[in-house]
């Protein structure tokens, strides 16, 4: 063997010896491990994807779909002018649930665009409903239906009341047994260090976030909280519970960052703090709490007697 077959070999022997540490170094477990967080992240990235597509599909089929029954409702021929048959029809469109509180418009221009009138006839229309209170000018964003929920503070339940308004549905925060500090035991009208329910959730309408409540309850009246699964009011009644009398105290409330990301709000929107005190007819506490609502989706209700 010559000098040149020596380095040869020597190469030959080398380049066996790096390719086998290649082969030794891509099934090592740390780049196994690297390239499995790029594959969940690539499935991930196209998850996301896929779903936002589908949203905004979605949206512009229910777009389309609320166009063509507006525009099926609109007849020119017909005495009653144009913009009421607008107006009128988006008023159907509310109730039959096509639009909710907060959606918004197209504008004036596509709308009349889309429905083939003239834009004055969206602007009488738009302007009219505005009047009654069922729609709201937000800059930035364009006309908004706006549907304040009408809550009376002598009507009883929150769960009763709005029934009529959409679905009712809750997101439990908590439902657990706590002890009484000196501040809930004078509320309730306990023992400090008595055994209390506590119980703390988000109030949603049609999917739609409108108020946290925090509730605190003497375990005689509720003790078990965590089998508690609808309306509070409603389980009492089952169990001979009823509330003759209530005080209220509302307030302007400026919600923390983490109430304002449960409610989908922007930080800093000041929002109606209601505190109430619920009492049977012989003047026990049954109830402690304070509901934060959402001042954009609440009206309240007062009425005296003089």
């Amino acid at each position: 063997m010559n000098k040149c077959d020596d380095i040869s070999m020597s190469h030959l022997s080398l380049s066996y010896k790096l390719n086998f540490v290649h082969d030794k170094s891509s099934l090592s477990p740390v780049k196994l491990f690297y390239d499995s967080i790029v594959i969940i992240a690539t499935l991930f990235v196209t998850i996301v994807a896929s779903i936002s597509l589908i949203i905004i599909i979605k949206a512009h089929a229910m777009e389309l779909s609320l166009i063509r029954f507006i525009k099926n409702n609109l007849n020119a021929e017909l005495s009653k002018p144009l913009y009421i048959q607008l107006k009128d029809s988006i008023e159907i469109a509310i109730n039959n649930k096509m639009l909710v509180h907060g959606s918004v418009l197209l504008s004036e221009r596509k709308l009349a665009q889309e429905l083939a009138v003239s834009r004055v006839t969206i602007v009488k229309a738009l302007a009219e409903l505005q009047i009654e209170g069922t729609v709201v000018k937000q800059h930035g964003k364009g006309t908004v239906i706006q549907l304040p929920v009408q809550y009376d503070l002598a009507g009883g339940g929150f769960s009763s009341q709005l029934k009529s308004k959409g679905k009712v549905t809750n997101r439990w925060i908590i439902r657990t047994p706590v002890c009484a500090d000196d501040f809930l035991a004078r509320k309730l009208g306990v023992i400090v260090g008595d055994v209390i329910s506590h119980i703390k959730r988000v109030r949603l309408i049609d999917n739609v976030p409108v108020s946290i409540e925090t509730t605190y309850i003497p375990q005689c009246f509720m003790p078990r909280p965590d089998l508690l699964d609808g309306s509070l009011y409603e389980y009492w009644e089952t169990m001979g519970i009823v509330p003759k009398q209530q005080d209220y105290s509302l307030s302007i409330y400026v919600p923390t960052a983490d109430e304002a990301l449960l409610l989908d709000i922007p930080k800093g929107s000041p929002l109606m703090k209601v505190e109430l005190s619920s009492k049977d007819q012989n003047g026990v506490v049954l109830e402690y709490g304070t509901a934060i609502c959402r001042s954009d989706f609440y009206r309240f209700n007062f009425k005296t007697t003089l």
